[in-house]
């Protein structure tokens, strides 16, 4: 099913136009921004639309960038911050970073330097996409007044679409002033996908079979509108549960099915661990990273055994397995079983590396430990206590 944008077959006017256009379709009620001469389109487009767009005019980039951040967190529509060219868009880096760790749905839209004068040392000549790419889940120039409609649907459906994050375009000057007469985007869903029935049924068994099975539940719950379902599943089933992101509050605080305060002790002893709207943590993108910069021929990030591509494993003799410390252990056994299945059933489980960790204890704590009779053996100087930590 798709919808054409606002009832609308067709839009026209300068590039402000298409891309306000098509921001208010998807919710987008305030603009967030530093005046800059590369993006007076939009406000043109802001203050003559009707009802016109809430224009918030701030005193730093990074600011508009982070209420941006904060109003897709809050409202679960994507935030929008306009920047302009250069360190205007720089200054909004932090904020796309942290919507990235986040999953909070935000879009940035950049002035840019005109393309008919790209390479001439144009002012604030910078390419935006080469910087913000690696920490947004899609970024995009427009290099036609008529692309600029449907680069905004696009930038709108990967911040919205689960698991939802920042997203970027830029416009060049000469492009946002142009007029043009366009088809309107169509709009396509951007729920989550239908859950395999195979899955729940396989889920509903496992829970059936389960003594300690513990649920997790992220920021997606929050953002899918599922705060309510998801507060009478753990209730009705009576399964402890732990939150992160922004599926803290989802249960308020002191529930008795809440399991924050002894979550090592749930997720160690747990049998089964559910994990629902919730990504594979940034320590994982960072694991991806590290394998590729140690000569790995690949490296993919999964959030579940069933997301890996056969034509991954095509002419590899060897696997490597890793995961972030916050990563559910039953979730590294379904990969382990998957690839066993798939010929790889010898695991030979390697050391790495061996790292002292130096940090101070803070004064509180020690009183704890020391009260409870576990602190370790206090240094001579300066409170600081080493461990040798493995990594594995």
């Amino acid at each position: 099913m798709t919808d054409q944008i606002e009832g609308q077959r067709r839009i026209e006017g300068h590039g402000g136009i298409h891309a306000l256009t098509v921001a208010r379709a998807h919710g987008v009620e305030a603009m967030f921004t530093l005046s800059g001469a590369h993006v007076f389109p939009m406000y043109d487009a802001a203050v003559n639309a009707d009802p016109p767009t809430r224009l918030l005019d701030v005193r730093h980039e990074q600011t508009a960038a982070f209420a941006a951040e904060a109003t897709g967190k809050l409202t679960r529509t994507p935030g929008l911050a306009v920047l302009t060219a250069g360190p205007g868009v720089t200054n909004g880096v932090s904020a796309l970073a942290q919507a990235s760790f986040s999953g909070a749905p935000m879009v940035v839209i950049g002035g840019r330097s005109p393309d008919n004068r790209w390479g001439q040392g144009a002012l604030q000549e910078f390419d935006h996409v080469a910087l913000v790419e690696n920490v947004t889940r899609y970024a995009v120039t427009a290099h036609s007044a008529g692309e600029i409609a449907q680069c905004t649907e696009d930038v709108f459906t990967a911040a919205s679409s689960p698991h939802r994050g920042p997203a970027f375009l830029d416009v060049p000057l000469d492009h946002f002033f142009d007029s043009a007469a366009v088809d309107a985007p169509t709009r396509k869903p951007n729920g989550g996908a239908e859950p395999d029935p195979d899955d729940l049924t396989r889920i509903v068994d496992q829970l059936a079979g389960a003594t300690h099975p513990l649920l997790i539940l992220g920021s997606d719950v929050w953002a899918d509108g599922a705060e309510v379902a998801a507060r009478r599943i753990v209730e009705d089933l009576g399964i402890p549960t732990l939150t992160n992101g922004m599926g803290r509050g989802v249960l308020p605080g002191g529930h008795p099915l809440l399991v924050t305060k002894v979550r090592s002790a749930a997720l160690n002893n747990a049998d089964l661990v559910i994990v629902v709207g919730s990504a594979n943590s940034s320590n994982s993108v960072r694991l991806v990273e590290v394998a590729l910069d140690a000569g790995a021929r690949a490296s993919y990030r999964v959030d579940r055994a069933s997301e890996i591509d056969p034509a991954w494993l095509a002419d590899v003799t060897t696997v490597g397995v890793t995961s972030g410390a916050s990563v559910p252990e039953i979730l590294v056994r379904d990969v382990l079983e998957a690839l066993a299945a798939a010929g790889y059933d010898t695991v030979e489980e390697v050391r790495t590396a061996t790292e002292d960790l130096m940090f101070s204890l803070p004064r509180e704590l020690w009183a704890d430990l020391k009260a409870a009779g576990q602190a370790p053996p206090r240094p001579e100087r300066g409170g600081r206590q080493t461990l040798a930590v493995e990594q594995f």
